[in-house]
């Protein structure tokens, strides 16, 4: 005798946890006068585009939409000698409630010697009850440059819902020349609205920003940004080992995101890519 058996009724009954896979692996190096792709590898839900434009910029694009718990994610970026890339994504990435595992992140970015790389991805969105473990590797080269940017907003506060309960672990390491320059770690868990709200936390904000700026002018940089003017904006600028700090925290994501695009073309001293929705 047998019966009907449905696909969710098998799902739910298995004792695995289903999880995607998503790798973006890419090496640039100068041809001629411009910077190009010299080898890409691209599985999983994600690939990157290249518009076309004077610069060399790379999109990240994830054709499934967002990530979920237990998602398995690895980005590797390199810089060849002299080359000059800027790497954004196609739009926010949405991280949705997980049932225990969480979305495991690894990004490595790589720069040699004389070379450029700008890491602009758009917002990091956390919805209730997410679970995201990520680690940036950054090694530069002693006379590389590099402007590291990232942004987390938490909940999907423009459909109204805050964010209760999830956990979040981003974990930092930039090395120049093989030394640590900086090493960063912030850990929240389970009761996130309450971690939100202490005054030693984020004091109610529900976005925040973090940039890197290694470039010969950073402490330059850092005074001109102390002289503008921030609003809707808690701001904070440091100079830590040849390493300009940036940190934003706000109640709006519409400030944070004003904010950001302000002081990121300050830094660059041009326009964001083109698919920015800033």
């Amino acid at each position: 005798m047998s019966a009907a058996t449905s696909l969710s009724d098998a799902v739910a009954a298995s004792s695995f946890s289903i999880r995607a896979q998503g790798r973006l692996a890419a090496r640039f190096a100068c041809v001629g006068q411009r910077t190009a792709v010299a080898d890409l590898r691209e599985s999983g839900g994600y690939r990157l585009k290249f518009p076309r434009g004077v610069e060399c910029e790379a999109v990240i694009v994830n054709t499934g939409g967002g990530v979920a718990g237990g998602d398995d994610l690895a980005f590797a970026f390199t810089c060849d000698q002299g080359a000059s890339a800027t790497i954004t994504s196609q739009a926010a990435e949405k991280l949705y409630r997980s049932d225990g595992a969480p979305v495991t992140m690894a990004v490595s970015l790589s720069v040699a010697d004389r070379a450029t790389l700008h890491w602009l991805p758009q917002e990091t969105i956390l919805f209730d009850a997410a679970r995201l473990k990520r680690h940036f590797t950054i090694d530069l080269a002693s006379d590389a440059e590099a402007l590291i940017f990232e942004s987390i907003v938490f909940g999907r506060l423009a459909m109204g819902e805050t964010i209760a309960h999830g956990a979040l672990h981003d974990s930092w390491r930039l090395r120049v020349n093989g030394e640590l320059v900086i090493a960063d770690e912030m850990q929240l868990e389970d009761d996130l609205a309450l971690l939100l709200k202490r005054p030693a936390t984020f004091n109610g904000a529900k976005a925040c920003a973090t940039v890197l700026l290694v470039r010969p002018d950073a402490v330059a940089m850092r005074d001109t940004l102390r002289s503008h003017e921030w609003p809707g904006v808690e701001a904070g600028f440091s100079y830590v080992n040849g390493v300009l700090v940036c940190r934003l925290l706000a109640m709006d994501p519409l400030a944070l995101r004003s904010a950001s695009k302000h002081l990121l073309e300050t830094l660059r001293g041009q326009k964001l890519p083109r698919v920015f929705t800033f």
